[in-house]
C-alpha cells in the first residue's frame, strides 16, 4: 500500500505580509529519501532552506531543487 501522506508535519503562518511555510518530508512511492524544507516570505523576497537530506539508497546520488519558480534578474546561491 502506498502512503499520500507519510509525515503528519506540514503548517505555516502569515501576517498577510511576512509568512512562514515548513514541512517534513518522505518520499509517498518510497521512504528512501526524506527532508525538511521551510520557505521564509519577507516584504519582497523569499528564503528556502533544506535540511536533513537522507536516503538509505546509497547508489543513487539525491538531488534537491530549492524552489523552482521563474526567476527574472540576478540570483545569489549559498552553500
Amino acid at each position: 500500500k502506498i502512503s499520500v501522506r507519510p509525515t503528519k508535519f506540514v503548517g505555516g503562518y502569515s501576517d498577510g505580509i511576512r509568512g512562514v511555510f515548513a514541512m517534513d518530508f518522505k518520499g509517498a512511492y518510497t521512504s528512501k529519501l526524506s527532508y525538511h524544507k521551510s520557505w521564509y516570505f519577507f516584504d519582497n523576497e523569499f528564503v528556502v532552506l533544506v535540511s536533513g537530506v537522507t536516503t538509505t539508497n546509497a547508489t543513487q546520488p539525491v538531488h534537491h531543487v530549492l524552489d523552482s519558480r521563474l526567476r527574472k534578474g540576478a540570483a545569489t546561491m549559498l552553500s
